[in-house]
């Protein structure tokens, strides 16, 4: 979706191109030839001789839109606010809008959320159709955001030991995000080493449920099994899934936890 309205944003800037002089389609084609240093520096000179407003605020877009391309995002900025400076000037509110969107897009992609949020919502009211899309964008970068610090603090606390508190701190991502696979892995982990089994094996199986590639979860899985204690489960969890444990018998047999908690009650696979 982003790569989408990115493009977007270039057709925006250059679209009508052909309108905007030489030295704006000189810019261009050294851009598509990949010399894109060489069309800032033209257009660069091509805005300092261009009269103030309307056709400064073009060029000036333009080489702001190559400086991000670049990924010279600080460079960009400053160009952009010069191009909404003389935009400003004039009655082109089209002209602003794109200007705002290209600034805004820059600052996303720069991680500089509430500048991008800022700019996004005054291009909104008027009538920018790529603001809409990038301000859904940032409110699920936030909840993302948020999600992963609880995660992180979970795991901080689960490395000293703190069990309950890992497990508040997953059930509060889980909260925002109720499929985050790793909440639902490391909570059910955390369950696992808290004691209570039950909650753990519901985690853990609902974590592989979303992702049958995360081989850690099965062998969480199998220590819940071993620490229950019911042969005839874990003889039916190594049986229902063989073929994905298989393949990754060497991991088993590394994860020296699995060993202690199951010695040889996973002797069907041969680990030990």
């Amino acid at each position: 979706m982003i790569a989408g309205l990115l493009t977007m944003a270039a057709i925006l800037v250059f679209a009508a191109g052909s309108a905007r002089g030489e030295s704006l389609e000189k810019a261009r084609t050294l851009m598509k030839a990949g010399e894109v240093n060489r069309a800032i520096t033209v257009l660069s000179s091509a805005s300092k001789a261009a009269p103030a407003g309307e056709q400064r605020a073009k060029l000036l877009n333009a080489q702001g839109w190559l400086e991000y391309r670049k990924g010279r995002s600080t460079r960009s900025d400053q160009l952009y606010r010069q191009a909404l400076k003389e935009a400003e000037k004039t009655d082109n509110k089209s002209l602003t809008v794109k200007i705002r969107n290209n600034m805004g897009i820059n600052h996303f992609v720069a991680g500089r959320i509430n500048d991008a949020e800022k700019v996004f919502l005054k291009a909104k009211t008027q009538g920018s159709t790529v603001a809409p899309r990038y301000l859904v964008l940032i409110t699920q970068h936030r909840k993302m955001t948020k999600v992963n610090e609880h995660i992180r603090t979970g795991i901080a606390h689960r490395l000293r030991g703190q069990f309950s508190d890992a497990i508040k701190e997953y059930s509060q991502a889980l909260k925002m995000e109720g499929d985050n696979v790793n909440a639902l892995e490391y909570r059910g982990y955390a369950y696992f080493r808290a004691g209570n089994l039950v909650m753990a094996e519901k985690d853990l199986l609902q974590a592989y449920r979303i992702d049958t590639g995360r081989t850690n979860t099965l062998i969480n899985l199998a220590k819940v099994y071993c620490k229950r204690g019911n042969q005839t489960e874990i003889d039916q969890f190594v049986t229902d899934y063989r073929d994905k444990i298989d393949p990754y018998l060497g991991r088993f047999r590394r994860d020296s936890e699995l060993r202690r908690t199951c010695g040889n009650k996973l002797a069907a696979l041969n680990l030990w």
